[in-house]
């Protein structure tokens, strides 16, 4: 947050920092995806292989539309890997995912994975709700024709 003194907060000020903020906001965006920096910045230790599926595919932080203004800083543990969010904004509608695969662990990120991302697929092909569990049902069971992966035994 930038607070400016009143005399030097006019329109044309503040349109300009927000110009500079949403830059800058883009540019991080880009270079997260180029660099391993950004993401060494924001651990206190090594993940876990299944948290660092799970934390792959986290969507952005926000997401504004007219009428509802979505924040969400969701930071998996450094061990879990089965828990999923998800959103996606048009002009009509805003679609919100939360789900969690059974169990931790490699099988349980593998699952809410595979899930996600066919979520996603048949959202972005245009599929209803029906259609996306559909899809997803269909992912799920092509890979493991309905047995529960088994635990890692310890």
């Amino acid at each position: 947050m930038v607070v400016l003194p009143r005399d030097r907060a006019t329109p044309a000020v503040t349109e300009e920092l927000a110009d500079a903020a949403e830059t800058l906001g883009h540019a991080l965006r880009v270079a997260g995806r180029h660099t391993d920096l950004y993401h060494r910045t924001r651990r206190a230790r090594a993940l876990s292989v299944p948290a660092e599926m799970q934390w792959d595919v986290l969507p952005g932080q926000a997401c504004t539309g007219a009428e509802f203004d979505l924040h969400a800083y969701w930071e998996p543990s450094y061990t879990s890997g089965g828990h999923v969010l998800d959103w996606c904004a048009t002009e009509e509608e805003l679609t919100l995912v939360v789900a969690n695969g059974t169990g931790s662990g490699a099988p349980s990120a593998l699952v809410s994975n595979l899930a996600l991302n066919a979520i996603r697929n048949a959202r972005r092909a245009g599929l209803d709700l029906v259609g996306q569990a559909s899809l997803t049902d269909q992912a799920l069971y092509g890979q493991h024709r309905g047995e529960r992966p088994s635990p890692p035994s310890c």
